[in-house]
């Protein structure tokens, strides 16, 4: 029996033994996780990337999207692009790739479908060798003027470019894919030598209109529409469409105001202003004739304009008692300006 006792608190040990190494496995496996997990964290914490989306090219097959690194430390392997169609977000990624900081490439995506945002975040490879998405860096909202580049009637131009703008928002050739590492565009030729984009021409580029930067990007015009004492019709800059400066509630838009619609009343007459006041008059007449009441006629006669400023005679005399300011709307109105 003595014996029996002893095996008993022999195993009873053992198997306490046993359940505080399985708990301390348990808990050194959370431990564990918790400290790899804080260490990716740490190590993600010290890689600090800037990506801006500078433009994005839409043609029948491909979205272009330029992307340009600004200052920061870590080395990015890899880049994740996301395009919402405005229901559905499609991803792309583009892995073993090169982006240094202050440097700008294009990559093609290949899709079709439409574009109504474009988002990038950078892929890291961790000391572990596994591969992490960071946040997103920049979205890109497609315009309407890019979408308008997509009709039939832009046509792509890149006779003797093997790179650069195609004035489609798309881009004739990627330097990087035809040559490799190194290589970017510089007026629409692939080369190792550095290029400059310039964007000094915004300025006098009306807005909606783009051109190329010189490289392989694309430049958005600055320039708004000049009304300076326009109420209606097109800019005096041509920028912008027929209606830049404003539409007339009623009437008709005149020299860059709005003017009654109104008909002619010179039906009969052969001189003087129109009655109505819709054309500046019906006739002139010839060398030592009068106008009057509408008849060319050698008698002669005084116009008495009364208190009218503007408009026809009264007394159907001579052409008219004045004339109304339309550089600021004024038309004539029962002999006053208003």
């Amino acid at each position: 029996m003595g014996n029996k006792r002893g095996l008993s608190t022999v195993v009873a040990s053992l198997i306490i033994i046993l359940l505080v190494l399985v708990g301390v496995g348990i808990v050194w496996v959370t431990i564990r996780n918790i400290i790899e997990s804080s260490a990716q964290e740490v190590e993600l914490s010290r890689i600090t990337t800037d990506l801006d989306i500078e433009s994005v090219g839409i043609n029948e097959n491909n979205v272009n999207v330029k992307i340009k690194r600004g200052v920061g430390q870590g080395q990015i392997t890899g880049l994740k692009f996301s395009i919402f169609d405005g229901e559905n977000t499609f991803t792309f990624d583009k892995k073993n790739i090169s982006l240094k900081a202050l440097e700008a490439k294009t990559y093609i995506l290949e899709y079709s479908g439409i574009v109504r945002r474009v988002s990038v975040a950078p892929i890291f490879t961790l000391d572990s060798g596994k591969d992490s998405t960071g946040n997103i860096a920049d979205t890109y909202y497609v315009t309407q003027q890019i979408l308008d580049n997509q009709n039939e009637s832009c046509v792509p131009e890149c006779t003797n470019m093997e790179c650069g703008y195609d004035g489609c928002s798309g881009v004739c050739g990627d330097c990087t894919q035809l040559y490799g590492e190194g290589y970017s565009c510089n007026q629409g030729t692939c080369t190792t030598d550095a290029c400059e984009p310039d964007c000094s021409l915004a300025a006098e580029t009306c807005v909606g209109e783009t051109f190329s930067d010189g490289c392989d990007g694309v430049c958005f015009g600055e320039l708004q529409p000049d009304c300076t004492g326009l109420l209606c019709g097109g800019s005096k800059n041509q920028c912008g469409d027929a209606n830049s400066c404003g539409v007339c509630a009623e009437g008709v838009c005149t020299e860059g105001v709005c003017a009654p619609i109104c008909e002619t009343g010179c039906a009969g007459r052969q001189c003087g202003p129109d009655p109505n006041g819709c054309q500046e008059n019906c006739g002139v007449c010839g060398p030592g004739e009068w106008c009057n009441n509408g008849t060319c006629s050698v008698e002669a006669c005084t116009p008495d304009c009364g208190i009218n400023k503007c408009g026809p005679v009264p007394n159907g005399c001579g052409d008219k008692c004045g004339v109304c300011n339309a550089s600021i709307g004024e038309f004539c109105s029962e002999g006053t300006c208003v």
